[in-house]
């Protein structure tokens, strides 16, 4: 089957019912159970950093082993953050109940839930609100001003498709997504998309940023473990990816997923989500929770890159500073 810009669940706003191809079987099925909302959120202070850097450090090396991801958050103004190296920067946002999921940088993350709130993150709100904004504008175009960069070809280094595995799987999911790589940025930023004109500036800011609070980060965990200083630089955090996803409207959500239950493969995840739409969803104790939205922040998350690391997997052999 040949698949098209056509296909773009973005394109097919005016749907009033879901498709046959995106129902999924009666046992795997979302339904309409409400899901409960994590509540217990280590939260971390990046102030700490020029005060008391041993206390940073176990903080995040505590919430790492216990979650396998956190939250990170301005002072003033709450939000979460994700980060993979291979890394993640993963954006959710909601407009007029569209649901836009933006990841920057990946690495490789999930299974093990470590979820923290960082405050003072460092990275300005008006630059999230922007980046937020312009991944929304992207998917609201109309489909030809989008159809340049749409590929199924996954060894294309910037691309938008659909689903998953259009062409191969048997149900398809709900939701679009455009991914490309973002360091080194003067490499790869005249692939990404010209329209709207301001995503290459906004993006390219954006994903600066969240590269510089990756790597902080990722030297904070290593400190913590023990390593040698710049353990994860070079090799392990040369590759940075942004991936937007798009979740539109949908007919009835009792019997289709933006995404399956899944595990990552990366290093580090930065996950910035809007602030009405619980999309983000983890497992705890057998037990699947909504992640709070919270504006201006980032759901830190580890992945399994970082979780195979034996004192990161066995919290008993942790020596703290």
């Amino acid at each position: 089957m040949l698949v098209s810009p056509f296909h773009l669940i973005s394109n097919r706003s005016d749907l009033q019912f879901v498709p046959e191809s995106y129902i999924l079987p009666p046992g795997t099925r979302p339904g309409n159970t409400q899901v409960s909302v994590l509540e217990v959120i280590p939260v971390i202070d990046f102030q700490l950093l020029g005060t008391n850097r041993p206390q940073l450090i176990k903080q995040i090396i505590e919430a790492s082993q216990k979650f396998g991801f956190f939250q990170v958050y301005n002072i003033l103004n709450f939000g979460e953050i994700l980060w993979y190296l291979y890394v993640y920067n993963t954006l959710m946002y909601r407009s007029d109940n569209n649901f836009v999921v933006i990841v920057v940088n990946r690495v490789i993350f999930w299974v093990i839930l470590v979820l923290l709130q960082l405050i003072n993150h460092g990275v300005e709100d008006n630059l999230l609100h922007k980046v937020l904004d312009v991944a929304n504008e992207f998917f609201e175009q109309p489909y030809e001003d989008k159809a340049s960069m749409y590929s199924e070809d996954v060894e294309q280094s910037c691309r938008l498709y659909t689903s998953i595995d259009y062409n191969k799987e048997k149900v398809h999911f709900w939701r679009d997504n455009l991914r490309h790589p973002c360091h080194p940025l003067e490499q790869h930023i005249h692939f990404w998309p010209q329209k709207p004109p301001q995503y290459r500036e906004v993006v390219g800011s954006y994903s600066v940023e969240a590269r510089k609070l990756s790597i902080l980060l990722l030297d904070l965990i290593g400190e913590g473990l023990g390593l040698e200083s710049e353990f994860f630089g070079d090799e392990l955090t040369e590759v940075q990816l942004m991936g937007i996803n798009y979740y539109p409207p949908c007919p009835d959500p009792s019997l289709t997923l933006g995404l399956p239950k899944h595990s990552d493969v990366n290093l580090i995840t930065l996950l910035l989500q809007g602030e009405e739409v619980h999309g983000l969803q983890v497992l705890k104790d057998g037990q699947w929770l909504a992640v709070e939205p919270v504006p201006n922040a980032f759901v830190v998350n580890i992945g399994h890159t970082l979780q195979v690391h034996p004192h990161l997997y066995n919290p008993a052999s942790f020596s703290f500073f």
